[in-house]
């Protein structure tokens, strides 16, 4: 008789995506060639493998003076676009200043017609798992803010309704916010956003279904 392993079902893509890798792990080991089982392993198993994503939404960014970046663990990925798109963004507006007179005047439509001017980023990691992301570096007059949360044993969960209340109490308008994490986190998230919809916040919670 032959028993088929039976699958506990995964709530995240990056449980599923190693799921696929342990059932080519296990295909190769059950092969009768000896020959080929160590080609595989010392060769490796080409695989097909196709990633997309994070997009922008409809909410485009680039309309709001304030976005905000709520992510959990590997949700930073989305944030990292995000805040990639602000240094730009930054990049762009500070190489119209120093441009002569004349450049300036051309361009004096960019500078102007810029509305997004601060991007924070609070992203909720295991002590344990975090690392320096160069993407999230910025100069001291950038008006990118990064705000690591570490969580763990002894240490309390971020806060989202906290975390806002703090971010539009520093003077935040034509807010929009990006959430990313785990299934619970976005839920939480956008509950607290949607109990400061009044307050001109907009949201987006990045669920990712397979």
């Amino acid at each position: 008789m032959r028993c088929l392993r039976r699958r506990t079902p995964s709530a995240q893509w990056t449980n599923k995506l190693a799921g696929f890798s342990q059932d080519i792990d296990n295909s190769s080991s059950s092969t009768n060639d000896s020959s080929s089982t160590l080609s595989t392993l010392t060769k490796g198993l080409p695989v097909s493998l196709r990633l997309e994503g994070p997009y922008f939404t409809p909410a485009d960014p680039y309309r709001y003076k304030t976005v905000i970046c709520i992510v959990a663990g590997t949700g930073v990925s989305g944030a990292l676009a995000i805040a990639g798109a602000f240094k730009e963004l930054e990049r762009q507006s500070l190489q119209v200043t120093s441009t002569p007179n004349s450049e300036a005047e051309r361009k004096s439509s960019v500078s102007t017609s810029r509305i997004w001017t601060r991007c924070v980023v609070i992203w909720s990691v295991r002590e344990e798992h975090f690392i320096q992301l160069p993407e999230l570096s910025s100069a001291p007059s950038s008006g990118l803010d990064v705000r690591v949360h570490l969580t763990g044993p002894g240490k309390q969960r971020l806060s989202v309704d906290d975390a806002l209340d703090r971010i539009l109490g520093e003077g935040a308008s034509s807010t929009w916010v990006y959430i990313s994490g785990p299934n619970a986190f976005i839920a939480a998230g956008e509950m607290a956003c949607k109990k400061r919809q009044e307050r001109g916040v907009e949201w987006y919670g990045a669920r990712w279904d397979i």
